[in-house]
């Protein structure tokens, strides 16, 4: 069995929830869409609440703190946590060009801005990146391949010529090949450049799509 250590040697069993909050505030509170809120209790306050939800939770052998929690919670459980970052939020991936020269700079910047609330916090045992990231599959191979102005449609796109490179690699640079998976104007690999209306024919091209989003992934 695997444990995780403290700071003081000793060995522990993370055991977290998630998503531990008091809900809405009452003010916010609409009785004609009713939602979570310990607020509607008359008298009923914030510290009351998590004094009595931390009870809750330790008695049923929780001891960490998971991503989506109410910050106070964090900050006085004296719990392990793992906060969410909302990483991918913060710099805008991976709808970005991955490719860009500036973007594993910006990506460390959004790292170290994000961390610095939790880094000398000794109770921090790791993060949560983001909810769900998008792996939009073959809407990601639409994205670079199409969308003049955004990925673009010039050679200086790094993330074009990136996807270009993957799709010639896996058909063997035979543009035959890959016409039989895909169709649109272009009549050759350098016309994928500015060609805007390339798409997946019908049943055909999972392995580039499963492709182009191992390179995403990596």
């Amino acid at each position: 069995m695997w444990w995780l250590q403290a700071a003081d040697g000793s060995r522990f069993l993370s055991k977290g929830v998630d998503c531990v909050g008091p809900g809405v505030a009452a003010t916010e509170y609409d009785r004609a869409k009713p939602e979570y809120s310990t607020f509607v209790h008359p008298g009923d306050t914030e510290d009351a609440w998590r004094s009595r939800t931390l009870d809750r939770l330790r008695g049923w052998g929780f001891n960490t703190l998971g991503g989506w929690c109410a910050p106070s919670l964090y900050a006085k459980a004296g719990w392990w946590i793992a906060p969410v970052l909302h990483y991918q939020l913060a710099i805008g991936s991976i709808w970005n060009d991955l490719w860009a020269p500036d973007y594993e700079a910006n990506a460390a910047a959004a790292a170290k801005r994000l961390v610095a609330p939790y880094r000398d916090n000794p109770r921090v045992i790791g993060y949560f990146l983001d909810n769900e990231f998008g792996w939009g599959d073959d809407y990601f191979l639409t994205l670079y391949l199409n969308y003049a102005g955004w990925m673009g449609d010039e050679k200086t796109k790094p993330g074009k010529r990136a996807l270009i490179a993957c799709l010639r690699k896996l058909y063997r640079d035979d543009f035959r090949r890959f016409q039989e998976d895909f169709e649109g104007p272009a009549k050759d690999w350098d016309g994928l450049f500015s060609a805007s209306a390339t798409g997946v024919r019908p049943g055909r091209g999972q392995r580039a799509v499963d492709a182009w989003m191992e390179a995403i992934a990596t």
